[in-house]
């Protein structure tokens, strides 16, 4: 059974050099190239803090991914969310994550975070769930105000297990941040 490495891997693994991968490079090329010629920036801007509310798997493996990924993220437990939030000084770099469709106050708790300044504001659960969640926030919030709330919290990328769900998340509060839709990098 031939490996799959590529030739330069398996012979003189000593003398390896980066070649270029020439169809991938020439695909992503034009969309995610730096001024450097290099696809990722070693700049490293100032983001704000993730804010997760609800303790539960989807929510430890989203503060996992966000150190990671360098992201200063800290959990808020239902008891003391409201609260917590209320004198966490939010700004709109900040994002804030209810990991819980029926967390304790949910309602006061989108409420605070849509008439303040928290610049993503999400909650899991299902697409019913979400259609039911704007058309009850429709009646006190305009169609703008309501941009700011994903419901259902991440990108569709088909994710089931919670580190999956929660790397949906992660990858939207990026997008986010980046303004940038989250869609694939790949031209044609």
């Amino acid at each position: 059974m031939r490996s799959r490495r590529p030739l330069h891997h398996r012979r003189n693994a000593h003398r390896l050099t980066w070649k270029r991968p020439t169809r991938v490079g020439s695909m992503v090329e034009g969309v995610c190239a730096t001024p450097t010629g290099q696809p990722w920036s070693d700049e490293r801007p100032a983001y704000g803090r993730i804010l997760v509310v609800t303790d539960n798997p989807i929510a430890r493996a989203l503060l996992d991914l966000a150190a990671v990924v360098g992201r200063q993220a800290s959990l808020r437990f239902d008891a003391g969310a409201l609260g917590d939030l209320r004198s966490a000084g939010l700004s709109a770099a900040d994002a804030v994550v209810l990991c819980d469709h029926d967390t304790p106050d949910r309602d006061a708790i989108l409420a605070l975070l849509l008439d303040g300044e928290a610049g993503y504001v999400a909650m899991m659960g299902s697409k019913p769930r979400a259609a039911a969640t704007y058309a009850e926030l429709s009646g006190r919030y305009d169609d703008e105000e309501l941009r700011r709330l994903h419901v259902p919290a991440g990108l569709n990328i088909g994710g089931k297990g919670p580190g999956e769900i929660a790397l949906s998340v992660l990858a939207e509060i990026i997008a986010y941040d980046h303004d940038r839709p989250g869609g694939p990098m790949r031209v044609g």
